[in-house]
């Protein structure tokens, strides 16, 4: 009988932890939605005309008109490269200055924790609405405002945390 039981419970274990990352995916995604708005409606920046990396803060600087309007810490969270469909978490981008990368070791360890995969694996096949899913679960983790998406030239993208984000400089 012990046999059958144990047996049951890693038949059912796959599917309660699938169920589980549907329902946490979910909320996650729902929660950055919400977060996002706001953060739009409050920091506008999407307006704004450019952003730069603080070296002496590690801030990131959001700039309109010259003149400095909101700033944040941040992490990053991680990038999606549409060329081969991968997302890579920044914690395993060698590229990536560790100071903005050490919070995102929570999320693997919450992936660890529950048998998340897609928090745990370095670099998998993805989708960019991959990549906001994975943002949309770091924000809620690590309570943070919201994200900051960034395309770059080759069309990298790359996604980073918005910690406390205030109005003007650093």
């Amino acid at each position: 009988m012990k046999f059958w039981i144990v047996l049951l419970s890693l038949i059912a274990a796959p599917a309660v932890a699938a169920e589980n990352w549907v329902q946490f995916l979910g909320k996650a995604s729902q929660e950055l939605q919400i977060k996002q708005a706001k953060v739009e409606k409050q920091y506008e920046l999407s307006k704004q005309e450019r952003y730069e990396v603080d070296k002496a803060s590690g801030k990131l600087v959001f700039y309109s008109g010259g003149v400095a309007t909101a700033s944040t810490p941040f992490q990053a969270i991680g990038s999606y490269a549409p060329q081969n469909e991968s997302w890579v978490w920044s914690w395993a981008n060698e590229g990536v200055d560790p100071t903005h990368t050490a919070r995102m070791k929570a999320v693997a360890d919450y992936g660890k924790a529950h048998e998340f995969v897609q928090l745990t694996e370095p670099i998998w096949r993805a989708s960019e609405d991959d990549g906001w899913a994975m943002a949309g679960i770091a924000t809620h983790l690590l309570q943070a405002e919201g994200v900051y998406r960034i395309q770059l030239e080759n069309g990298l993208v790359i996604f980073l945390l918005l910690e406390k984000i205030q109005k003007g400089g650093p």
